[in-house]
């Protein structure tokens, strides 16, 4: 596959909702629902975005059962390079620390929560 031109993903970078999601996974691969929890946006929204951002393979998805989780996918150099300078520029925005952060919580609630009946069931 191509990769797609640069200014869709500069498109896709204008868009708030989008770049959150994007600035969110960066640190932790995370599911529909936990992207709505931490952002505060309807499921229905956050999955058109996944959606949207897998379409221009920015994102990719992965299984680990019952859930799918989003995490950033691999880029072409220019493209990665676009992306990580985004990012960085919003690195010391309040709200996309908030973001950061509440998306590692959940990550570690999340994995406790999943890896804990898993360890009853071992012993």
């Amino acid at each position: 596959m191509s990769p797609r031109p640069v200014g869709e993903l500069l498109a896709t970078l204008n868009h708030p909702a989008r770049l959150r999601i994007l600035n969110t996974v960066s640190r932790v691969p995370l599911s529909v629902s936990d992207l709505a929890s931490i952002l505060g946006m309807p499921e229905a929204d956050v999955a058109a975005s996944i959606e949207e951002l897998q379409d221009l393979r920015i994102v990719r998805a992965f299984t680990v059962v019952p859930h799918v989780l989003y995490t950033l996918a691999p880029l072409s150099t220019h493209h990665e390079q676009l992306l990580r300078a985004a990012l960085d520029a919003v690195r010391n925005d309040p709200e996309a620390q908030r973001d950061r952060a509440a998306a590692r919580q959940r990550s570690r609630v999340e994995l406790a929560t999943r890896a804990r009946p898993a360890l009853m069931d071992a012993t």
